[in-house]
């Protein structure tokens, strides 16, 4: 959408030949989108169903290092309009910049919620060879891999900030927990059905994107963060888990104390 005039040409011509029945999936800048606004009816008519954004980060100072010209106002409002014209968005949230603690991912999923996103999707940075950003990780000693199968928006390549390897996978199994729980239960319409699913979206989005998941140890442990991030646990003694409980005040769901007994 950065030729808006060319956009609206193209849309024009699409609805003149009523080349109007297709889904389609597209890719906008925040700014673009706010921008072409009043396109979005006519995006609409020929088919247009889904728009993905590069929302990045909810923190100003990171949007203003990472030189994209985003604000966080921009980002909110772009949300807002998709939402009111009813166009499904995924919002692409970055975790692992260089001016970002554990404590400021930590706060990603709520960020996601109040700004109205309904399907976030939580990536890890990968600084791609050849450009500012990988020389910049790079400078700071924070490349800890250079394992190209790895490079894929998802595989830990870095550790920014200190925030180990391994931390940080499981800050990413946190948030697809902390997020997508209230939204999956009103989905399945059963507690576990809302876990299956859970641990479905926690397989495709960390587990198969990083061999180091598969190391003996480590795949529990992402687990045990995935699971962390939705229910209250307390560990009692040396072979039980004692489930406190859950609330999700967004998805009505509750449910009470329960004890099951540990795998190992």
């Amino acid at each position: 959408m950065a030729d808006i005039g060319r956009v609206e040409r193209i849309l024009d011509l699409m609805m003149e030949e009523r080349l109007t029945r297709f889904d389609i999936w597209t890719e906008a800048r925040v700014d673009d989108l706010v921008r072409g606004e009043y396109l979005l009816e006519k995006f609409k008519r020929v088919g247009l169903q889904y728009i993905s954004l590069g929302i990045e980060s909810p923190n100003a100072s990171t949007l203003k290092w990472l030189k994209k010209g985003l604000r966080p106002p921009t980002v909110e409002r772009a949300i807002s309009i998709l939402n009111r014209y009813q166009i499904r968005m995924h919002g692409h949230l970055i975790l692992g910049h260089l001016t970002e603690a554990e404590e400021d991912i930590l706060r990603y999923p709520e960020y996601a919620r109040e700004v109205g996103l309904k399907e976030p999707i939580f990536m890890v940075m990968t600084p791609y060879p050849g450009t500012e950003i990988f020389n910049e990780y790079e400078k700071q000693g924070a490349i800890i891999s250079k394992d190209w199968d790895l490079y894929n928006n998802f595989g830990v390549t870095i550790s920014p900030q200190g925030i180990s390897r391994t931390r940080l996978m499981e800050l990413h199994a946190y948030c697809w927990g902390k997020f997508y729980l209230g939204r999956v239960f009103r989905k399945q319409g059963t507690v576990l059905g809302a876990f299956l699913e859970l641990l479905f979206r926690l397989y495709l989005a960390v587990f198969l994107s990083q061999e180091e998941a598969k190391e003996e140890g480590t795949a529990e442990e992402l687990v045990m963060e995935f699971l962390l991030a939705v229910l209250k646990v307390n560990i009692v003694g040396t072979d039980r888990i004692e489930i406190l409980g859950f609330s999700d005040s967004s998805a009505g769901v509750q449910f009470s104390a329960s004890k099951i007994a540990r795998a190992d």
